[in-house]
């Protein structure tokens, strides 16, 4: 009777951590599909040196945030069946970086409304204006005034942007921690470097927001399309780390049942 019980906790433990794996893994696929639609959008804003393409950045780390989200509910399934100060460095981690992404997809999609009304709503009122195409009130002094306020609440963003950046880096570093402190193995040092990767470009972008706000706006779109670019590979070694060890269990699972299905046969 209580080997029955002894089996049946044991079952109920594994298929708790398969779905908490399977539920890694599927972040970790969403996470791939944000990094890589981040990196391409701040790549065309790059090529184009304008901010055409900046949606796709919104998109990208939105998406990037939603795993994250997922990984962290993943890791809290782990913890939940053995708990250790390791898995609850990675679902702090996740979290954190969960954070992070969604402060940057906020803080692009403020400068996106900032942008438009300067150079769209607001420039075209004061070029119409000018033209004498529809009436003004606005002294000199008040369009100025406006434009400060304006270039200000961009500077704030940027700010923020780079606040969210540093916060989703400290995530990942914490995650890497935490991975290192698991049993070693292959796939345990690939996400573990994936984690690492993914904080260097997400500092690196964090930098690349400083040196925009110290108007050195070129210099700092390229220094986050590098670090966004690192984060799309670090997701692709996380990603083919998470797969390979889906495979071994599945491989592990199918040669337990093939044992167990044997000892039944010749008992």
């Amino acid at each position: 009777m209580l080997s029955a019980e002894n089996n049946q906790e044991e079952l109920l433990k594994n298929f708790i951590e398969t779905q908490g794996e399977d539920i890694i893994l599927s972040g970790s696929v969403i996470i791939t599909i944000g990094t890589i639609i981040a990196a391409l959008a701040l790549t065309e804003v790059f090529i184009t040196r304008s901010p055409q393409g900046a949606e796709g950045i919104v998109i990208g780390s939105g998406i990037e945030s939603i795993g994250n989200v997922i990984q962290a509910l993943g890791s809290q399934q782990l913890y939940a069946v053995e708990p250790s100060d390791a898995q609850a460095k990675i679902i702090k981690g996740d979290w954190l970086q969960a954070i992070g992404n969604a402060g940057t997809a906020i803080a692009v999609q403020e400068g996106i409304i900032l942008y438009r009304y300067t150079f769209t709503d607001q420039g075209s009122r004061r070029d119409r204006a000018q033209m004498g195409e529809i009436p003004t009130e606005e002294t000199p002094g008040q369009s100025v005034a406006q434009e400060q306020g304006v270039d200000e609440a961009l500077k704030l963003t940027i700010a923020f942007d780079a606040l969210s950046s540093a916060i989703q880096g400290t995530g990942a570093f914490i995650s890497a921690q935490g991975i290192s402190q698991l049993p070693p193995s292959p796939i345990q040092r690939d996400e573990g470097l994936a984690s690492t990767l993914v904080g260097i470009g997400a500092f690196i972008e964090a930098y690349g927001a400083i040196l925009a706000l110290e108007e050195e706006e070129l210099k700092g779109v390229l220094s986050q399309v590098i670090g966004a670019w690192i984060q799309v590979g670090a997701s692709l070694i996380e990603l083919n780390a998470l797969t390979a060890k889906k495979s071994i269990q599945t491989i592990e699972k199918n040669a337990h049942s093939y044992g167990q299905y044997m000892n039944y046969v010749t008992n």
